[in-house]
């Protein structure tokens, strides 16, 4: 089995579908944490509502397109996704692989890790706390070392997601 990363969005009624979703999830794959989840603006579409982001992590061994198109697909399709060509749509659920393991390069159709993990606005550091010591090859060290994004503002008690405390799930303290 290998930890993945998974990025968790949405934006339409966003608290039920990602609750919802993560439920959905467990049924499918051992959540080893949850972040906190963040209200971020959407990109290129003021009109649309704001998004809640989060990660979770998970624990997965039959490779990185059995857990996105045996899994993570089908757990956004239960939550009402449609996946269209517009990569800015609003939606219901977004469920990606963010990493897996340690792998890196192209795989189905994805890289590993997703270029985007470090400089996206919805990956802010706040949530490297749930799993300090995930080294990434490709970064060349542990994630408490990676660049911070800019954070826009916390969901705080607008949502009662799983991890609306703010620690993290495996977090004893």
């Amino acid at each position: 089995m290998e930890r993945c990363l998974i990025g968790v969005g949405a934006n339409l009624d966003p608290e039920e579908n990602i609750a919802e979703g993560l439920l959905l999830l467990a049924r499918r794959v051992r959540i080893l944490a949850v972040s906190p989840f963040y209200v971020t603006a959407p990109i290129g579409r003021p009109e649309q509502p704001d998004y809640l982001n989060g990660v979770v992590v998970v624990e997965h061994g039959d490779g990185p397109a059995a857990l996105r198109d045996g899994i993570l697909r089908p757990v956004e399709a239960a939550r009402g996704r449609a996946r269209t060509a517009d990569a800015y749509a609003a939606r219901t659920l977004d469920l990606d692989v963010l990493l897996y393991g340690d792998r890196t390069g192209h795989v189905a159709g994805m890289t590993l890790p997703d270029p985007h993990l470090w400089s996206a606005p919805f990956w802010p550091r706040p949530r490297w706390p749930c799993f300090p010591d995930w080294w990434s090859p490709a970064r060349g060290g542990r994630s408490g070392n990676w660049p911070t994004p800019p954070l826009l503002r916390r969901a705080g008690g607008r949502t009662r997601l799983p991890n609306d405390s703010g620690r993290c799930l495996n977090d004893e303290s």
